[in-house]
């Protein structure tokens, strides 16, 4: 046998749409590096049980379906010169970014495996849910997005890989740093998750003709080591606390945006209200305190997470 799919050789390339699901005249492809990529086609079925005089199945039909997965990697500061932007950005404004759009932004990708033994083109992918995480434990800083879209095919020719792989270095988890309430804070971990409730509907069709957002939710959870009652005490208001809560992320981006080393990555959640405090840590632990942050809309033209980038 000479085609086994090993898991070094496989590598995933993305691409913009300008129409959901509709494969661009001249596709950009930008290269990410993942730490994961189990999207797939998903098909449903219709297995009829009509009285035939038998215990035993006679029929089972796929009559529709679609991609759907999760895409994680870690956050880049590497400048791609096709799109103009760092691999952090183009992530994270595909996931957190469209706040009031119905129909978000979609993209394509080409999983490569083999590469050309089992290729995958996935189409119209667009967000469900993201998650935002960084902890001292890993030292790395990832990006896990929970994709739905609108077909798989196969059969192409898998882009020609890059030879520049070894100047893409990831966000460290020691280059971070937090604020909440303006104040700054050391955590021992941290997540920034949203929610679209993507919702298809299939029009006479096997693959989805309508993939929409139907919510907008976006929390935060930052953990720190718990050393005073300051949020045992925000548990029992009966009043609900809004505070500002922020994030400054960097990393290397090793010159590949003009004459600058770093890219940064600040996120603010103007609005955030104070939902819990857990507690964690056993009898040999530094005890810590992961706490919950609700992110809601000021009334005003702020969003309810802000993202800002910046290359110095």
């Amino acid at each position: 046998m000479a085609n086994e799919i090993l898991g070094s050789l496989k590598y995933l390339v993305v691409y913009d749409e300008a129409t959901w699901g509709v494969f661009p005249a001249s596709p950009v492809y930008v290269h990410i590096p993942v730490l994961d990529y189990d999207v797939h086609f998903t098909p449903r079925q219709i297995q009829p049980q009509p009285y035939l005089g038998s215990f035993q199945r006679k029929s089972s039909l796929n009559y529709r379906g679609l991609p759907r997965g999760r895409l994680a990697a870690p956050l880049y500061g590497w400048h791609d010169a096709g799109i103009g932007l760092s691999l952090a950005q183009y992530l994270l404004d595909w996931a957190f970014s469209d706040y009031e759009l119905q129909a978000p932004r979609s993209k394509g990708t080409q999983w490569a495996e083999g590469p050309n033994v089992a290729n995958k083109q996935h189409s119209g992918l667009r967000v469900d849910s993201a998650t935002l995480a960084g902890d001292a434990d890993s030292g790395l800083v990832t990006i896990s997005l929970d994709v739905q879209g609108q077909n798989e095919v196969g059969q192409f020719t898998a882009q020609a890989l890059p030879a520049n792989r070894n100047r893409i270095l990831c966000f460290e988890y020691k280059d971070c740093t937090f604020t909440i309430a303006g104040v700054p804070v050391l955590l021992k971990a941290f997540q920034v998750q949203i929610q679209n409730g993507l919702k298809a509907e299939y029009l006479n069709s096997f693959t989805p003709s309508i993939l929409v957002k139907s919510q907008r939710l976006v929390s935060v959870q930052m953990t720190p080591v718990k050393n005073s009652d300051v949020y045992d005490a925000y548990r029992r208001a009966q009043t609900g606390n809004l505070m500002d809560v922020g994030l400054a992320l960097k990393g290397l981006n090793n010159g590949t945006n003009g004459a600058t080393t770093w890219d940064t990555v600040t996120i603010d959640v103007p609005q955030a209200v104070f939902v819990n405090a857990d507690e964690q840590g056993g009898i040999n632990d530094i005890c810590t305190q992961p706490l919950h942050f609700l992110a809601t809309k000021p009334d005003s033209m702020i969003n309810d997470l802000t993202l800002t980038y910046a290359s110095v």
